[in-house]
């Protein structure tokens, strides 16, 4: 991992590991490796002068999802390994997506395997992954070099191919999985919903777990099965026959709530648990805001979960030991508070078609997506919505009976918030007047809902037929008669809805019809 102790080393480790003696003299804030790497070893905050250059520096000049994007691209392949925590697929597909979107005609692949940097091993036989794998990736960038730069052979396959992560490492990895574009690669989803509110403790979680499962440890290491404290765990069914294939980033949606931000941090581990046992086949950490719905996502992977396995989910305080902050796969917070999470969503994109495994395999939900983000061409077909929002009031409400019914749509929406809807007149006689009212309205997003208000007295008495005596004259002096005539109630009014209790109150116009008799 580092060069001889006399030598500059390859990179910067832990807590003491290189010697950094002979970083001495001038100093160049826009190259400044001791200061920046001190500063991450010091941990938060990281909105500090040295931070933000380091940031800047970083994107600008080492990531090539920040060169300016001003033409289409050379052809290429984007090789990643699945298992690499250094260098996650993550920043890969960002690049992918947005070149496809800008470029649409441009010459884009991914090819992603069981290699690279720890958790693929780190010595051994299959240093690196294995020797077949990396053998495969080194003859498809040849064949692409050979065609473009040389103009020699045959035009290489365009599209996504991947290799998943199998284990032990001693068996072949699976695969090759190949589909025209990542959106195809995984055109199923499995889905779990959990409402209950949880917290995960600052001080949750099993050290011993996280220092197990530290990044220099091989992704194939298993653990004894481990109830971990102050945690968030979420269990998918038990694997049906068949089994599934994980191909992809599982994604987290939930109302995080936590007092100072992005200060602290959620760990997410997706686990395998076996025969009693766990491992670790995705994680992430997210930095999240201090209150609201949120979305976050694991780093990607390709992994056959057999038959009778199970997948879990854990959100966690941290992904490391904090005594041990310079081995952990993140470092964790200086300022780690408790973490409230409820309405969490959980979904994991499969390489199984919707309706298998007895229907656990749905087709994938529209996408969820934070203010800002714009969603990838690939995923135009299963479509986008946003976290969360209030129900939107039809424009029209009828009344019969003692009743008004009202339509409420949350379309656009991963969450539909609980509100209170107040419906008011807006023309004599009811103008100004309650005309219904209902608290904790609750709709299911997506999906239109009729709900029923009670008329109010004042409401009822308007849109009432009455009947009425009225004198009728006779021609006869002293003598008086009466019939029986019926004064119709209103058959339409105006009106306005007011929706409160989530956001800025909403206030949208109304017509009002009665199709029945009001009682």
């Amino acid at each position: 991992m580092f060069a001889n102790p006399a030598e500059p080393p390859l990179f910067i480790g832990g807590e003491g590991l290189p010697r950094l003696e002979f970083f001495k003299g001038p100093v160049d804030p826009l190259f400044d490796i001791v200061g920046w790497r001190q500063s991450m070893s010091d941990g938060e905050p990281y909105d500090t002068p040295t931070g933000k250059t380091m940031v800047s520096e970083m994107t600008t000049h080492h990531s090539s999802y920040y060169i300016d994007p001003d033409r289409a691209p050379a052809p290429m392949v984007i090789a990643e390994g699945l298992t690499d925590d250094l260098f996650p697929i993550d920043e890969a597909l960002r690049y992918y997506n947005r070149t496809k979107h800008d470029y649409p005609d441009s010459t884009v692949s991914l090819l992603f395997a069981d290699i690279g940097h720890p958790r693929a091993p780190l010595t051994g036989a299959n240093s690196q992954g294995r020797p077949a794998d990396q053998e495969m990736g080194y003859q498809i960038v040849e064949q692409w070099f050979q065609y473009y730069l040389l103009g020699q052979g045959s035009k290489p396959a365009e599209g996504v191919m991947a290799k998943s992560q199998v284990c032990p490492y001693d068996e072949p990895s699976g695969g090759p999985y190949t589909a025209d574009n990542w959106a195809d690669f995984a055109p199923g989803e499995i889905r779990l919903s959990d409402p209950t509110k949880r917290v995960i403790s600052k001080d949750g979680g099993n050290v011993s777990i996280a220092a197990a499962f530290t990044t220099i440890f091989e992704a194939c290491s298993q653990q004894d099965e481990t109830e971990e404290p102050g945690i968030a765990e979420y269990d998918f069914p038990v694997t049906p026959a068949g089994g599934f294939t994980l191909g992809g980033a599982p994604t987290v949606i939930a109302d995080v709530s936590v007092a100072n931000g992005g200060q602290s941090q959620i760990a997410g581990r997706l686990l395998e648990i076996s025969n009693g046992q766990e491992r670790i086949i995705a994680r992430g950490v997210f930095r999240p805001d201090k209150s609201g719905r949120q979305v976050f996502q694991l780093h990607g992977n390709v992994y056959h979960f057999e038959p009778g396995t199970q997948a879990r989910l854990q959100l966690l305080p941290r992904d490391g030991n904090p005594e041990l902050a310079s081995l952990a796969y993140v470092r964790p917070s200086n300022d780690q508070q408790d973490v409230t999470v409820s309405n969490v969503q959980l979904r994991l994109p499969v390489r199984e078609a919707p309706g298998s495994l007895g229907g656990l395999v749905k087709a994938p939900a529209p996408k969820v997506l934070p203010k800002g983000y714009a969603l990838a061409d690939d995923y135009k077909s299963i479509g986008a919505v946003g976290l969360d929002g209030a129900p939107k009031p039809a424009a029209r409400a009828t009344v019969k009976g003692k009743t008004l019914k009202l339509t409420l749509n949350c379309g656009k929406v991963n969450l539909c918030r609980t509100v209170n809807v107040d419906i008011k007149g807006t023309k004599k006689p009811l103008k100004n007047v309650t005309i219904a009212k209902k608290a904790r309205v609750k709709v299911t997003a997506g999906k239109p809902a009729t709900v029923t208000f009670k008329l109010t007295a004042k409401a009822r008495k308007a849109f009432k037929d009455k009947k009425k005596k009225k004198r009728v004259r006779t021609g006869k002096p002293g003598k008086t008669k009466y019939k029986n005539i019926v004064l119709k109630g209103l058959r339409k009014t105006g009106g306005k809805v007011i929706v409160r209790g989530w956001d800025a109150p909403k206030t949208t116009k109304l017509v009002i019809k009665r199709v029945g008799k009001v009682k």
